[in-house]
């Protein structure tokens, strides 16, 4: 062969060649990858080809957990893509997609739904129901039907320091103004405005959230704080405690977090102030 002939076929004989290797390689790879990461782990490497293999191998281990549940049906209203490939991989006989969500068609569903989510006026709840429509079902749940079927019984009991922080005779009303920068949040100036709205005499406010939270509160904006109706209690519950004392109180105002859904939930008044994105 010319030299030209070589330099022109050598590629595709290369490609033909690196194709074979991948395809040998790959029908081992399962077999030794989870070996090559103990190794690794031995000698104390993080490199990231072994990362990869961990990732494989726990996506492959996922799989197994799923298919030993034997589930019948995914829905999978969010789209999320690990869930997603791992019903596939574990063979889930239904797994439901919307495709008015972008890439669907990738997450290897099987059968499909088609509906938008924006300006339904209906629970979250409700709407995921709608994924049932690809199995024949049809539930179209009120919002007062889905809060029916919420609730959480199993809480802990009030402790008395927990309950004196209530002012006797007067509407308990929780503010929860930061998020722990998970979402946007409402200018601590207009809680502020909010607070002097109200009338001290009839409602107390008690400022709830983590310690840091507190922290960012008490420098940020002091005159929350100073108002002759506001009760500081942050930083003083564990979870479970905090989810007793959300149902012992009247109401809650609150930013985009846990406790507005929870309060929901405990059946409390409950109003979430979700900003735009220029606040």
């Amino acid at each position: 062969m010319a030299d030209g002939d070589a330099g022109q076929h050598g590629r595709g004989s290369s490609s033909i060649f690196d194709r074979r290797e991948r395809s040998r390689h790959a029908r081992h790879f399962r077999l030794d990858a989870q070996g090559r990461i103990a190794q690794e782990a031995r000698h104390g490497n993080c490199r990231q080809s072994w990362r990869r293999d961990r990732r494989i191998v726990d996506a492959a281990g996922a799989a197994e957990v799923v298919a030993a549940l034997k589930l019948d049906i995914l829905l999978n209203p969010y789209r999320w893509k690990e869930i997603a490939r791992t019903a596939a991989r574990a063979r889930v006989p239904a797994r439901i997609g919307n495709l008015r969500r972008r890439n669907t068609l990738l997450l290897r569903c099987n059968r499909f739904v088609f509906y938008g989510r924006v300006r339904t006026g209906l629970n979250e709840g409700a709407l995921n129901l709608r994924d049932l429509r690809a199995l024949g079902l049809r539930l179209e749940p009120s919002n007062a039907e889905m809060a029916a079927l919420a609730g959480l019984s199993r809480l802990e009991p009030l402790t008395a320091e927990h309950r004196a922080l209530f002012a006797p005779g007067r509407f308990h009303l929780l503010l929860q103004t930061k998020t722990d920068g998970h979402g946007r949040e409402w200018p601590l100036e207009h809680f502020l405005t909010l607070i002097r709205l109200l009338a001290a005499e009839r409602v107390q406010v008690i400022l709830s959230g983590t310690a840091a939270e507190g922290d960012i509160v008490r420098t940020a904006c002091p005159a929350l704080l100073a108002e002759p109706n506001v009760t500081d209690a942050f930083g003083r519950f564990t979870l479970p405690q905090l989810l007793a004392f959300i149902a012992a109180a009247d109401g809650i105002v609150s930013a985009s977090t846990g406790p507005v859904h929870i309060a929901a939930v405990l059946g409390i008044h409950a109003l979430g102030i979700f900003p735009g994105g220029t606040a």
